[in-house]
């Protein structure tokens, strides 16, 4: 099915790849709204590795399925071999909303950095509110611009895509590592205390945030459908599907560790600061932006500014190429018309993607 594919990917980059697209917006958020308030530091730290272990154990059954059907279907492939055209279909359904709907979000997440770190520079040309939320068209024309730009990196510069998607990993992924050791060496060892929620008991805190696992880690498994662009074995597969997943767990435990750290603002302690989030603005509204500005001052709230940046466009990038293989395996079954199963000159399946980009059109306003 996919002969007309080219193999062009590393080890190095088809890692990056099932980090990145684990890793976005939300991972700079849900830490802090949302990990510690259930299960507090300790417990958001053993919940986040149990729920990696648990995605390591989907990740040897997805190894097992890219071994015997290497092609860009993925679950897509597995299901119809399996159970046949009619699961295989929901299957694909179900993953393109969920990679669609993520691609969406982390588009319009770069409107939200700038709210948190440039205040109103954006908020020029029509306003309207929409279900409570402010829609100004400079913060559209932006996510429009950013929406387009990376589609067009995937369509037109395949190689120079997946190399700037990979460095652009490398470094968001280290300096989230760099800015968690530094709040652990600063002096806020009473920030983690208390180590689990008042508010919840600790096995209930712990299991509500392993439930959100299969959210949190969702697109480690973006690499079953490059397995028809595989430089090398797909027997490596496995390796770098838990390596991907270790390195996002290790980052969302950087962020729960900067998170616990942010205590100024007149609060005695994490617990204190996320119960009164919801009459923050900017910054400090976000415990993790919170603690590196108290930490790194401004020079590092700059550097967390461009982490963010990196992990989103990462994030489209990915996306991006990994909806589309899904959806050019549909096309090459005659599910769906032969326009969205066609290559271009760069071997990228464009017109699936400038289908996402044009349906992606009205998302910003």
């Amino acid at each position: 099915m996919d002969e007309k594919l080219s193999k062009y990917l590393t080890p190095l980059q088809v890692c990056a790849l099932s980090f990145c697209c684990c890793v976005g917006w939300g991972s700079f958020i849900m830490p802090g709204t949302t990990f510690l308030p259930f299960a507090g530091p300790l417990g958001s730290l053993i919940a986040m590795t149990l729920g990696a272990a648990a995605m390591i154990i989907i990740a040897a059954n997805y190894h097992l399925l890219i071994n015997r059907h290497p092609d860009s279907g993925g679950v897509f492939t597995y299901t119809k071999k399996i159970l046949g055209y009619d699961h295989a279909l929901l299957c694909a359904w179900a993953l393109w909303l969920t990679y669609i709907s993520i691609l969406w979000a982390n588009a319009t997440a770069f409107v939200l950095v700038g709210r948190n770190f440039f205040g109103d520079v954006l908020q020029f040309g029509f306003h309207y509110v929409l279900f409570g939320y402010d829609v100004y068209f400079g913060e559209a024309a932006l996510t429009l611009f950013v929406l387009f730009l990376f589609g067009a990196l995937d369509i037109r510069r395949k190689i120079f895509a997946i190399r700037l998607n990979t460095a652009l990993t490398v470094f968001f992924w280290t300096s989230g590592i760099i800015f968690a050791l530094g709040a652990l060496s600063a002096d806020f060892p009473q920030n983690f205390n208390p180590q689990f929620s008042p508010k919840y008991s600790t096995s209930l805190g712990i299991f509500s945030i392993v439930a959100l696992a299969p959210w949190a880690f969702v697109g480690f498994e973006v690499v079953s459908h490059f397995a028809a662009e595989l430089n090398f074995s797909p027997k490596k597969s496995f390796a770098l599907m838990a390596w991907g997943i270790i390195a996002a767990a290790l980052f969302y435990i950087a962020m729960i560790i900067l998170a616990a750290s942010a205590t100024s603002l007149n609060f005695s302690n994490w617990y204190s600061y996320t119960q009164h989030l919801d009459v923050m603005a900017g910054f400090h509204a976000v415990p993790a932006f919170q603690a590196v500005s108290e930490i790194f001052g401004e020079t590092g709230l700059m550097v967390m500014g461009a982490t963010v940046m990196a992990a989103i466009a990462t994030s489209l990038l990915g996306l991006y190429n990994a909806t589309s293989r899904l959806i050019y395996a549909t096309a090459q079954d005659n599910i769906l018309p032969a326009w969205f199963g066609k290559l271009n000159a760069q071997k990228v399946p464009a017109n699936v993607i400038l289908f996402m980009m044009i349906i992606s059109v009205s998302v910003p306003f």
